[in-house]
């Protein structure tokens, strides 16, 4: 079985099966708002390791990043899908900025909350950049399709529970990076830390 590591932590995929599968199926920190359709890149991710073992992307992915963005190795989760034994490992827009605001609230040594919060201001600006660059396309394409795509109420119910699971799990995280407990809201001290 391939192996991924997403937001660092090791999951066992399947040839063909799309990183949002997969994410979704561990409980990764992965967004997900349209379900997969290509039309919201919230599962936006940067492929950091074995992007040989994905599928090229395709023309939704062209339509939603930048060349800079695919050469660097963004891609829609959605739409990739892996295609050999890996390792493969991606990194989470979603995780990423997770991990960018806590950085302000609470800095890692030799850091500050002012540059922290510049980077996390910087890395909005610039995913709010890049869809303005690919505009009128993006925009043409997202509306054209919305419409196209059957929501159900089980798929409603997926991600309902999709995301409850996944931001249970957050919370019960050891690598949530606030060291302090005292800090941590007192409803939130009693939850277990998870086994992975």
């Amino acid at each position: 079985m391939p192996t991924v590591i997403i937001n660092d932590e090791s999951v066992e995929s399947q040839i063909g099966e799309r990183l949002l599968d997969t994410a979704r199926r561990d409980a990764a920190h992965i967004g997900f708002v349209c379900d997969g359709n290509g039309l919201c890149q919230m599962c936006e991710c940067v492929v950091l390791k074995g992007g040989d073992h994905l599928s090229p992307p395709n023309q939704i992915e062209r339509i939603w990043l930048t060349e800079d963005q695919l050469e660097y190795g963004t891609r829609l989760a959605c739409q990739v899908s892996v295609r050999g034994p890996g390792p493969v490992e991606v990194l989470t827009r979603a995780e990423r900025l997770r991990r960018e605001a806590i950085d302000v609230i609470s800095p890692p040594p030799g850091t500050n909350v002012g540059e922290n919060l510049g980077r996390l201001v910087n890395d909005l600006l610039r995913i709010n950049v890049d869809h303005v660059e690919r505009w009128p396309f993006n925009m043409l394409y997202a509306l054209s399709n919305t419409l196209a795509v059957q929501f159900s109420l089980n798929n409603l119910w997926q991600i309902f529970g999709d995301t409850i699971r996944i931001t249970t799990k957050l919370l019960r995280s050891d690598r949530v990076s606030v060291s302090d407990v005292s800090r941590t809201p007192p409803e939130l001290q009693s939850l277990p830390k998870s086994e992975s």
